[in-house]
């Protein structure tokens, strides 16, 4: 993995579901120097480092690329547009969002209503007044595990 990547996935803590900051700016210009071949990639990195603007930027310009189309699913449930999260993962297909949210590997409507879940689960969280942190763990872990995977695919495609 990328010395960016590495950076991002080895962090202290875990991304926030909804993140109010970028984690650290100085690699904003880093990831925006890695070419335009590794858009998908570099989408994924904006995610990781909390940059929801520029991954949004890269994603939304590649409208109909899978893994574009899957950042674009997590991204708007990080910015807390969760509706727009679940029509994303309606209408897009993914060998991560089949591997991350059905067990068996082998069905993408599955996936499809397994990661909805998340996102309302996430949504509920996030809207509580009652946080639970054992909850909070759960749910950015499962999302660390999901960004993880599409990164690293991401970065097996763009080389």
């Amino acid at each position: 993995m990328s010395s960016i990547a590495s950076k991002l996935t080895k962090r202290t803590s875990l991304p926030p579901l909804c993140p109010t900051a970028v984690f650290d700016a100085s690699l904003t210009p880093e990831i925006a120097q890695l070419p335009k071949k590794q858009n998908t990639f570099k989408s994924g990195l904006h995610v990781w480092n909390d940059n929801i603007h520029e991954a949004h930027e890269i994603a939304q310009s590649m409208d109909g690329e899978i893994s574009a189309d899957y950042w674009h699913a997590v991204l708007h449930r990080r910015e807390k547009d969760f509706w727009n999260s679940k029509w994303w993962l309606s209408r897009m297909s993914h060998p991560v969002l089949i591997s991350t949210w059905d067990p068996t590997g082998n069905s993408l409507s599955t996936a499809r209503r397994e990661a909805k879940t998340f996102v309302d689960r996430v949504e509920r969280f996030v809207m509580s007044s009652d946080a639970d942190k054992d909850e909070k763990d759960e749910l950015e872990k499962k999302q660390a595990e999901e960004m993880t995977a599409l990164l690293e695919y991401c970065l097996r495609e763009a080389t």
